[in-house]
């Protein structure tokens, strides 16, 4: 019988700080409690954007010396192009006039061979 009566006192007991509401100084504690925790954080939050400018401002940095290697890079391989053209072009040029002036050496001395041949002919005809 006792266990039955000191059974729902307990449960009352319990249960009323759960019944209880908050009072304005309850409040005002609990944001003193928040605003503590939170100025830190504002300020850790202020020293990772000061760092993350900084680290920006580095990278921008970085790439416009990279963008300008880049483009010296190019400007020097264009200006190399036309000289890689002639120097190639002109030996190419060269040989291919070489060549042509064999075939026709080649030519004039078949042309050659053949007369004297024609003249062999004649002459042994002819004696």
């Amino acid at each position: 019988m006792k266990t039955i009566i000191f059974l729902p006192m307990l449960c009352c007991m319990i249960s009323l700080p759960v019944i209880a509401e908050l009072t304005p100084e309850d409040l005002d504690k609990i944001r003193l409690i928040i605003k503590e925790e939170v100025d830190p954080i504002k300020k850790d939050v202020a020293v990772i954007q000061g760092q993350l400018q900084g680290i920006n401002k580095r990278f921008d940095d970085f790439k416009d010396s990279v963008d300008k290697r880049f483009d010296h890079t190019n400007n020097l391989t264009y200006a190399l192009i036309p000289l890689i053209v002639v120097a190639v072009g002109i030996p190419q040029i060269i040989i291919a006039s070489r060549w042509r002036k064999d075939i026709q050496l080649e030519k004039q001395v078949q042309g050659l061979v053949t007369a004297v041949e024609t003249l062999k002919q004649q002459r042994i005809v002819g004696s």
